[in-house]
């Protein structure tokens, strides 16, 4: 009791945190100074965190991340919160892409991606609309028409036209259509 009632002083006595304990210096500026938004009386940690009421809220797989993965030596302030601050880019999608990893993927799964930006060839061509690796199976810099389409049969309709490939289709096929 004397440690907070020094002096048998009951009335008036502080209920505040800060009252007896100090902002630790690893929180710097970043919190509003009341401990139990995040802290508890039962124990000082495990502390929790409300990210919905941050300016970067945790969704999806980031739910499911420690604290530490993205704060690092306990450094709140100033963390980014780009994909590509955590996320390199996969080297299969060259230089085809902004960087705008949301364009494509959710956090909810980095798979499969959704591309719903401009596209030179009807995403839908064939009923298709799978996933990109349906005509990027190695690359989304290069593509191939074999997946749905039998290597033989195309060469052997194709084999009049000069320097065909299932890689050049789209040479003649711009769309997707006959010429």
């Amino acid at each position: 009791c004397q440690k907070c009632h020094a002096g048998n002083k009951f009335k008036g006595t502080p209920s505040t945190c800060s009252a007896c304990h100090t902002k630790p210096s690893s929180h710097g500026s970043a919190f509003s100074g009341i401990c139990s938004s995040c802290h508890a009386t039962k124990a000082w940690l495990p502390a929790k965190f409300n990210h919905d009421k941050a300016s970067f809220q945790l969704t999806g797989a980031h739910k499911s991340v420690t604290c530490q993965k993205c704060h690092a030596g306990n450094k709140f302030k100033g963390t980014p919160s780009t994909c590509s601050a955590c996320h390199t880019k996969p080297s299969s999608h060259g230089s085809a892409f902004s960087g705008i990893c949301s364009s494509c993927h959710a956090t909810k799964a980095w798979l499969p991606a959704s591309f719903s930006g401009p596209h030179a060839f009807p995403q839908t061509h064939g009923g298709a609309g799978g996933t990109c690796a349906t005509c990027h199976p190695s690359s989304l810099t290069s593509y191939s028409c074999a997946r749905c389409h039998s290597n033989t049969k195309m060469t052997e309709h194709h084999k009049e036209v000069s320097g065909f490939t299932l890689t050049t289709c789209v040479k003649c096929h711009p769309r997707g259509k006959n010429t």
